[in-house]
């Protein structure tokens, strides 16, 4: 009835509010952490204007930001205008934001990037897999702790927790060396279209996936014959609280 509506309604907003968190809790790095740190215990008092590390438009001068960022300021405040927040936990889903503004689209869809299909050409077996709701090939089912251990179930027919794949990986297993060679190539897929389309100052991931650091080493390696450009400047970052993003976000949609 109206009534029941208007209490939904009231939830709805209630939780909206507090959406923007979800995404501080996802955003803030451990980068960003350091270079706060420094400010506070080095450069406090001291005046951080950044004016000549930016080109005419404002944006970072990615080959001597650095150096500014070196000396001083804090990322969430001045450094990245927009911030593409991933989380890939046992499922995939993304938030974005522009100059800490959460952006919220008519159809409440912003960030769903997880059930976009993937960009191919895809494989056989990318082609095969389906969603539960049975879209065929959508990000999440090849990027979430699941969608990695049913890879791997296929490519040795055994079952194995995500976290020993990728321990099994780092030890020079051949079968977690190929499975994992393939989700490194897929997540670069999978961020292409973000990039392509968004081209956000920083990608920034959260959610269990996001504690296998050679993410951060392999997917800037593999995503340019993905991307409309031959060369890729965005920093992609493990969110400061890693494998509890998503949950940390989640208590704060209550009060």
């Amino acid at each position: 009835d109206s009534s029941t509506s208007r209490g939904l309604g009231d939830v709805y907003k209630r939780q909206m509010k507090y959406l923007p968190l979800l995404l501080v809790s996802v955003i803030y790095s451990q980068d960003v952490q350091q270079v706060s740190d420094f400010k506070r215990d080095v450069a406090y008092g001291q005046d951080c204007d950044d004016t000549e590390y930016r080109n005419s438009n404002g944006r970072p001068n990615w080959k001597n930001y650095g150096q500014w960022l070196s000396e001083c300021d804090s990322l969430s405040d001045t450094y990245y205008d927009s911030v593409f927040a991933v989380i890939m936990g046992t499922g995939v889903g993304a938030g974005y934001t522009f100059r800490k503004q959460l952006v919220v689209g008519p159809n409440r869809l912003t960030g769903e990037w997880g059930q976009n299909p993937i960009p191919g050409p895809m494989d056989e077996y990318e082609k095969s897999v389906q969603r539960h709701c049975g879209r065929i090939g959508a990000i999440e089912v090849f990027l979430s702790g699941p969608g990695l251990e049913n890879y791997y179930s296929f490519v040795t027919n055994q079952k194995k927790p995500s976290r020993e794949i990728v321990d099994a990986f780092r030890e020079g297993d051949k079968n977690s060396e190929q499975v994992m060679d393939k989700y490194f190539e897929r997540t670069a897929r999978a961020f292409s279209s973000v990039v392509n389309l968004l081209d956000p100052d920083v990608i920034v991931c959260g959610g269990g996936m996001s504690d296998i650091q050679e993410l951060y080493e392999e997917v800037p390696k593999r995503i340019i014959p993905y991307i409309a450009s031959n060369f890729f400047n965005t920093p992609i970052l493990k969110s400061k609280h890693g494998s509890s993003s998503g949950v940390r976000g989640a208590a704060l949609l209550w009060d």
